[in-house]
C-alpha cells in the first residue's frame, strides 16, 4: 500500500469513526452496573469476566454471567465483544430472564476499536483443481454440511443455474415431462435439483424429488407439498421454470459453484465446486459456507412476560442460510417473501390457507419489546437480517448497515393466522399487547436485499401502528422497497395506523419484478387513529412499478411533498374497490401518469391526487431539489453507505443511467431475455447521442486496469466511449451479438487512480438496433492472466 492511500485510508476510517462516535453520542450515557467481556481467541469461560485480561471465551458464558447480577440495578449490564470473528456453532438464545431490570438494559457492545462478527458460517479449505478442462476446483466438504450459499473474499458466489428454462417442457399434475433427449435426465444428485420461477410479484422455488428417464420421455417428479402449494396460491400460481439451478452439470461461468452433498459427482465423498474468475486465486482466497440460520434468538416465556430492554451495538451478523426453501415445503411465496400454503404435508386442502413468514433471520424476536438494534451489520445473509414477531413495541433500529441479504431486511409481524381473531397476528386485533407499535426505524442503509427470494423488500411490517420510519436508503432491490399492511379488503378496520415515513430515500427497485412500489400499502387502516404520513420521501428509479401504490384496501394515507424520478409505470396506483381516505398533494415528478381503479367513486371514498409539478423547471424545482438534498441517510450516518473499496465486478444496473438508458430486465420482450448476471442490464444507452450510464469505483492504488464489459448487440455499435474522471477513451466498434440473450467481452485498458474514480460508459452517437451493456469487471493487470485463457471470451 502506497504511503499516500495510507494516508487516505486513515482519513477514511478516521471520518467513519468520528461520524460513528457523534451518532451514539447523540443519545445521553446510561450508567453501568456491570461489565463482562468475552474474547473468543483469548478467553475463558473458567475466568470471572470482569476485566479484558479475565475475559470469558463465549457469549453464552457471559449471558448467564449477566443473568446472575443481583438487583436492584443501579445502570446497565454490558457484555462487551472483543476481537473479531465470534464463530457460533449454535445462536446465543436470550429468554424472558436476560431482560434488563430496574429500568436499565442490557447491552452487548463492540468494544472500543473492535467490529466484532457474530459469524453463523465455516470456512472451506483443501480446494484442488478436479476439471482442467472445465476450470472447475473441488474442496472436500464435511458430511454434514447444509448450506444453500457460499461466499468468495466477501463475495456472494452463484448457485449453478442454467439461464433459462428447458425447451418443450409440460407441466403435469406432479411435475413436468421433457423430451427423452432432455440432458437433465442424466444428471447426479437430481433430488438436489430446484426449479426456479418468476411469475408477476412472485418468484416461487420447489426442488425436484426424482428424475426418471423413459424411452419417450423424461419425467420430473417435484417435492410436495411445495409442489401443489406452489401452483395453487392465487393469480401467481406457478406454471413453466424460469431456471434451473443447483446442479454440477450447470457449471459454465465463472463465478458458479455447486454442494455435491452425496459425493456421486466425484465418487471420493462431498465436496463443493467452484469455477473461479480468471483473477481470482483459489489458493489465497477464503471460501465461507453459512450453516446457521439465525445468530440471535430472543424469545419471551410469554406475551405477558416478554423479553425486554436489550440492545445491541457496533456488531456485526453474517453468513446465515435459510434451509426451507431446499425441502420438500420449497418457496411458494404470496408477496414480500410471505409463504402462502394451501396444502398439508398429506397432500390434503386446508380448509383456510396459511401465510406466515419462516424463521431464517439472523436476529429473531418473539414475545419481545424495547430492544434497540444501533450501529450494527448485517452482511452475506441467507435469510431475512431482522425479525418480530406479534407485539414488537418500542423497537429501536437505527444506523445499521443491511447488505447482501438473500430475504427481506428488517421485518416486523409474522402474518401467521392473520384472519383469525384469537392468534396472536389477527389484522385487528384489539389487545393494545399485540400491536406492532411505537417502533422507529431510522438512517438504516439497506441494499441488495432479496438478493435470492426475489419477492423480498428492505423493510417489511404487516400492520404498523404508530410507529417512524425515516432517513432510510434503500437500493438496488428486486422487489418493493417498502411493504407496509397485509390483509387486502378482508376488514374493514386492522390494526394499521398513525405511521410517519418520512425522508426516505428509494433508489433502483423493482427491477426483476412487477407490480410493487418504491412505498407499497396493503390492507384497511384504524378508523381511531390518524392517517398514516408519507411526506418528503425521494423515489428515484422504480423500473416495474410505481412510486406510490395504495394497493387493495389501502386506506386513511396522506402523503405530500414526496418526489418521484424516471417511475417506470405510475407516480401513484389506487387499486381495489375498497380503498379510500387517500389524499396525495404536493407531488413533484416528470411524469403525469397515475392509475386509479375505475370503479371508485373519487368524492365518495374521499381520494385526491394532485397534479405533478415538474422536477427541472418553474416553482416545483428549487422544493424537489430540496427534497432530494435531504431524504436518506442524516449526515452522521452516510458513512454507512459501502465503499466497495477495490472491488472487480460492477453491476451495471446499480449505476445511474443518463439520457435514455434505462434499467430492465426484458420480461417485455419476445423471447425474454435471458443470460445477464444479477438482477439486471442497461438498455437503450446507444439509442441517442447522450446515453449512459455511470458509477463510481474506490481504488486503493493507481494503475492500469483491464476493464472488460460484457454487452449484447444486434448490430455492430459504434460511436460508444468510456469517459473516466473527464478523460475519454473511445471504444473500437462493438461487433454484433445477433440477439438479446447472446452476449460477449470488449475490453480496453485504462489508468485509475487512487481514491474514488468516477467511470462512465456513453453514446457519442446513436447506433442502430439494441445495445445492452450488463455488467464490468476491472482487473488490475498486474493479476490478469494471458487473455487466451479467459472464460470471459465464451458468450452465454
Amino acid at each position: 500500500m502506497t504511503p499516500r492511500f495510507v494516508k487516505l485510508a486513515c482519513l477514511v476510517f478516521l471520518g467513519s469513526a468520528l461520524l460513528s462516535i457523534a451518532a451514539r453520542a447523540a443519545a445521553p450515557a446510561s450508567p453501568v452496573h456491570a461489565r463482562f467481556h468475552v474474547d473468543p481467541d483469548s478467553g475463558d469461560d473458567t475466568a470471572v469476566g470482569t476485566a479484558p485480561r479475565r475475559a470469558f471465551r463465549t457469549l453464552e458464558r457471559a449471558r448467564d454471567a449477566a443473568r446472575a447480577v443481583p438487583g436492584p440495578w443501579s445502570g446497565d449490564v454490558e457484555i462487551i465483544l472483543h476481537g473479531e470473528r465470534h464463530s457460533l456453532t449454535r445462536p446465543l438464545e436470550l429468554r424472558t430472564e436476560d431482560s434488563g431490570r430496574d429500568g436499565h438494559s442490557l447491552r452487548f457492545v463492540a468494544a472500543p476499536g473492535s467490529r466484532p462478527v457474530l459469524d453463523g458460517g465455516r470456512r472451506i479449505t483443501g480446494w484442488a483443481l478436479y476439471d482442467s478442462t472445465r476450470g472447475i476446483w473441488r474442496a472436500p466438504a464435511p458430511a454434514d454440511l447444509s448450506t444453500r450459499q457460499l461466499f468468495v473474499n466477501g463475495r456472494r458466489a452463484l448457485r449453478a443455474r442454467s439461464i433459462a428454462g428447458p425447451a418443450d417442457i409440460v407441466r403435469t399434475d406432479s411435475g413436468y415431462t421433457l423430451p427423452a433427449t432432455a440432458a437433465l435426465g442424466a444428471w447426479k444428485n437430481s433430488s438436489d435439483l430446484e426449479f426456479v420461477y418468476r411469475h408477476i410479484w412472485t418468484n416461487p422455488r420447489v426442488g425436484v424429488a426424482r428424475i426418471e428417464r423413459r424411452a419417450d420421455q423424461v419425467l420430473v417428479t417435484m417435492r410436495q407439498p411445495g409442489f401443489d402449494n406452489a401452483r395453487n396460491k392465487g393469480i401467481t400460481s406457478i406454471d413453466l421454470p424460469w431456471y434451473l439451478e443447483n446442479a454440477y452439470e450447470l457449471i459454465d461461468q465463472p463465478g458458479e459453484w455447486y454442494h455435491d452433498r452425496t459425493g456421486a459427482i466425484s465418487g471420493t465423498g462431498p465436496a463443493i465446486y467452484y469455477l473461479p474468475h480468471d483473477w481470482e486465486n483459489v489458493a489465497r482466497s477464503d471460501f465461507v459456507v453459512p450453516v446457521l440460520e439465525q445468530l440471535i434468538v430472543i424469545k419471551g416465556d410469554s406475551l405477558a412476560a416478554p423479553v425486554h430492554h436489550v440492545a445491541f451495538s457496533g456488531i456485526t451478523f453474517a453468513h446465515t442460510t435459510w434451509l426451507r426453501p431446499s425441502g420438500d415445503y420449497g418457496l411458494p411465496d404470496a408477496q414480500n417473501n410471505v409463504m402462502r400454503e394451501n396444502f398439508d404435508a398429506d397432500r390434503r386442502r386446508l380448509s383456510v390457507g396459511r401465510e406466515f413468514v419462516a424463521d431464517g433471520a439472523a436476529l429473531r424476536a418473539r414475545h419481545a419489546r424495547a430492544i434497540s438494534i444501533e450501529d450494527c451489520r448485517f452482511l452475506r445473509l441467507g435469510g431475512i437480517g431482522v425479525s418480530f414477531g406479534a407485539g414488537a413495541q418500542d423497537v429501536l433500529i437505527l444506523g445499521n448497515l443491511f447488505f447482501d441479504l438473500s430475504g427481506t431486511g428488517i421485518q416486523l409481524g409474522d402474518y401467521l393466522d392473520w384472519r383469525v381473531p384469537e392468534s396472536e397476528n389477527f389484522a385487528a386485533a384489539s389487545d393494545p399487547r399485540l400491536h406492532l407499535a411505537r417502533n422507529r426505524i431510522e438512517n438504516n442503509y439497506l441494499e441488495r436485499c432479496g438478493i435470492e427470494f426475489r419477492s423480498s423488500t428492505a423493510i417489511a411490517i404487516s400492520f404498523p401502528r404508530e410507529s417512524v420510519i425515516a432517513h432510510n436508503e434503500l437500493a438496488h432491490l428486486p422487489y418493493s422497497g417498502m411493504h407496509l399492511g397485509w390483509g387486502w379488503g378482508t376488514f374493514p378496520a386492522t390494526a394499521t395506523g398513525g405511521n410517519l415515513i418520512e425522508h426516505n430515500f428509494v433508489r433502483n427497485v423493482m427491477v426483476e419484478l412487477a407490480d410493487g412500489g418504491s412505498i407499497y400499502t396493503l390492507g384497511a387502516s384504524d378508523p381511531q387513529l390518524p392517517p398514516t404520513v408519507l411526506r418528503r420521501n425521494d423515489s428515484l428509479l422504480t423500473r416495474w412499478g410505481q412510486g406510490f401504490y395504495f394497493d387493495e384496501g389501502s386506506s386513511r394515507y396522506r402523503a405530500d411533498a414526496n418526489r418521484f424520478e424516471r417511475i417506470g409505470d405510475a407516480n401513484i396506483k389506487i387499486n381495489g374497490k375498497e380503498n379510500h381516505d387517500i389524499v396525495v398533494t404536493g407531488l413533484y415528478s416528470e411524469k403525469e401518469r397515475n392509475i386509479v381503479t375505475k370503479s371508485l367513486d373519487w368524492s365518495r371514498n374521499a381520494l385526491r391526487i394532485d397534479a405533478p409539478l415538474p422536477l427541472d423547471s418553474g416553482p416545483g424545482r428549487p422544493v424537489a431539489d430540496d427534497l432530494r438534498a435531504q431524504a436518506g441517510l442524516s449526515t452522521a450516518y452516510r458513512h454507512l453507505r459501502p465503499s466497495r473499496l477495490d472491488a472487480v465486478l460492477y453491476e451495471l444496473e446499480e449505476g445511474t443511467p443518463q439520457g435514455p438508458a434505462m434499467i430492465t430486465t426484458g420480461m417485455d420482450l419476445r423471447p425474454v431475455v435471458t443470460g445477464y448476471s444479477d438482477m439486471a442490464y442497461v438498455d437503450m444507452i446507444a439509442s441517442a447521442a447522450g446515453g449512459g450510464i455511470e458509477f463510481p469505483a474506490l481504488r486503493s492504488r493507481s494503475g492500469s486496469y483491464e476493464i472488460r464489459l460484457r454487452y449484447a448487440a444486434e448490430k455492430e455499435t459504434s460511436g460508444l466511449a468510456w469517459r473516466i474522471n473527464g478523460k475519454t477513451v473511445a471504444l473500437p466498434p462493438l461487433p454484433a451479438t445477433g440477439d438479446r440473450s447472446t452476449w460477449t467481452v470488449i475490453r480496453v485498458v485504462v489508468h485509475l487512480r487512487a481514491g474514488e474514480n468516477l467511470l462512465s460508459l456513453f453514446a457519442a452517437q446513436p447506433s442502430p438496433g439494441f445495445f445492452q451493456a450488463d455488467r464490468v469487471e476491472l482487473v488490475p493487470l498486474r493479476v490478469s492472466p494471458a487473455r487466451s485463457v479467459s472464460p470471459w471470451h465464451r458468450t452465454r
